[in-house]
């Protein structure tokens, strides 16, 4: 007998309807944003205006920690298939996105950054409400 495991098959990660694939893509993105914001040659906060309401909440270096913990925790999260933690983490992305789109928004020059990081935003959102459906749904059908 084949034990079960808890890590889902590469088939059914990239099965349409699910949400796992998006949710890569924006934990990745999130670790890039990490990795950049922890680069000593390179300061994000300063090479734009966009990034001024980002650096006057927390500077660059906690920035990348709180990116770096949230992007691994949705990673391992992901493969273990939790949704509780994947919806949380899905909310959090969409907060994130918002901030950074609403830096370049208010900014005078509105760079295509805006369509970008509104875009991860829209899906982290709707990542969050079909996990949180799809949580509610299985409660209450008990």
């Amino acid at each position: 007998m084949k034990p079960e495991t808890n890590s889902p098959p590469l088939s059914k990660i990239l099965k349409a309807g699910n949400t796992y694939l998006g949710e890569l893509f924006l934990s990745l993105t999130m670790l890039g944003w990490a990795i950049l914001l922890f680069a000593p040659w390179w300061d994000v906060f300063d090479s734009s205006p966009s990034y001024n309401v980002l650096s006057g909440l927390l500077p660059e270096w906690m920035w990348g920690i709180v990116l770096l913990s949230i992007s691994l925790f949705w990673i391992v999260n992901i493969v273990r298939l939790n949704d509780t933690i994947r919806g949380y983490c899905s909310l959090i992305s969409s907060f994130f996105w918002v901030i950074v789109t609403m830096n370049f928004v208010l900014t005078a020059s509105i760079p295509t950054g805006v369509v970008a990081y509104g875009l991860m935003a829209l899906l982290s959102s709707v990542i969050y409400l079909k996990i949180t459906r799809k949580y509610l749904n299985e409660r209450l059908e008990l």
